[in-house]
């Protein structure tokens, strides 16, 4: 099955019909049924073309039957809404079978629905939001989680499940997440629905453009291909991180070597990172220098040791980062780099403001002067 509201051959803009484009004939429908209601998700003619949701009652009720008993896969690109309840649980696609919901009653719970007895409560399998991860959710009761993703920016979820190991998959934006083992449990006839756990329940609030659903698990260079495929079209014309706020090359100034003193400290201030790619894997900072010169003394790079001491970290939008500052250490030579901050995750996109305070150490009996060089931050 494959919806896209952006496709006109899958939605015409009007109407209550949502086409299958895989050419299976799983068509859907918006709302409960082919009449216009007040449940059935608006059509966005943005430059991204989706099903907006409501999160009350909103959603696509699909001719697809859950009732799988082999591997499939289940993708969806969607954009949570700015002002939606990051405590409430959210439905993107829930396999939906009838014979599971006997003697289930539903609530709202502060951090989202909740359901009691039946086998597993109409929830075979469902791709879902949890407070600011995305969720997979086996027969009800074995979770798998992303790490934090934000509101209002899009995503690519996948799960893949495959029955020869009953292993179910996650990804976001084609990154592997975490994996769990479980078969899935199998009962009636039912039929998949997106944007709902059950008629209303679990509701989801923001922006829907695409479905896929395979009869098979995709491998995770398919998921990647995918994703690349349209992330243009969802805004992800950016694939590196950057800096930004200060000149790429940033001039040290003037540093005083005294007879006395051979160590100089350095701090390299407000250096904006901003991480645009939304791949949730981690990148890197790395420094490099030039020669020291004073007058026709040079340290050179190879005699130079830099040892960071701490960093003030500002974190303007995203999550935040995961920062290890390098030992001690010289520089093989000038320009050759080495790490400066390893490991920073911003989980998906966001900016901060990061100030590392740099000891640059210089060789024992330098010749006192005043000494100037150029330090370089590159990100890889």
């Amino acid at each position: 099955m494959y919806y896209d509201a952006g496709h006109p051959g899958s939605y015409s803009g009007t109407g209550q019909d949502v086409l299958d484009l895989s050419g299976a004939n799983k068509h859907g429908f918006l709302g409960q049924n082919f009449f216009v209601e007040d449940n059935d998700p608006v059509w966005v003619n943005d430059q991204y073309k989706t099903f907006a949701f409501d999160g009350v009652d909103d959603m696509i009720d699909t001719t697809l039957n859950s009732n799988f008993s082999n591997d499939l896969t289940i993708e969806v690109w969607f954009r949570r809404a700015s002002n939606a309840i990051t405590n409430n649980k959210q439905t993107l696609v829930n396999l939906y079978q009838p014979d599971q919901t006997t003697n289930c009653s539903y609530g709202e719970l502060g951090n989202g629905y909740w359901s009691f007895g039946g086998n597993a409560c109409g929830n075979r399998l469902s791709l879902e939001i949890r407070q600011q991860t995305i969720q997979a959710t086996v027969n009800a009761n074995n979770t798998i989680n992303s790490t934090f993703i934000p509101n209002n920016l899009w995503q690519m979820a996948t799960i893949t499940y495959s029955s020869n190991t009953n292993e179910t998959r996650l990804f976001v934006n084609g990154v592997l997440h975490q994996t769990t083992n479980q078969e899935l449990v199998v009962g009636s006839d039912g039929v998949i629905k997106i944007g709902t756990y059950l008629d209303g329940i679990g509701a989801f609030e923001g922006n829907i453009a695409v479905v896929r659903i395979y009869n098979r698990a995709l491998s995770q260079s398919e998921i990647k291909h995918n994703f690349n495929q349209e992330k243009t079209r969802f805004g992800f014309t950016n694939s590196t991180v950057f800096v930004s706020g200060v000149p790429e090359v940033t001039n040290f100034g003037v540093l005083t070597v005294s007879d006395q003193e051979q160590t100089v400290s350095a701090t390299l201030e407000g250096l904006n990172f901003f991480d645009r790619r939304q791949f949730f894997v981690p990148w890197a900072a790395t420094i490099r220098i030039t020669h020291l010169t004073s007058g026709d003394n040079m340290i050179t790079a190879d005699k130079i040791s830099i040892n960071p001491q701490f960093s003030q970290q500002t974190v303007i939008t995203g999550s935040g980062l995961y920062n290890i500052l390098p030992e001690a250490g010289y520089f093989e030579g000038a320009n050759i780099p080495r790490p400066l901050l390893q490991n920073l995750d911003l989980n998906g996109g966001g900016e901060f403001v990061i100030s590392p305070e740099i000891l640059v150490n210089v060789p024992p009996f330098t010749r006192p002067g005043v000494y100037t060089g150029v330090v370089t931050v590159d990100i890889v």
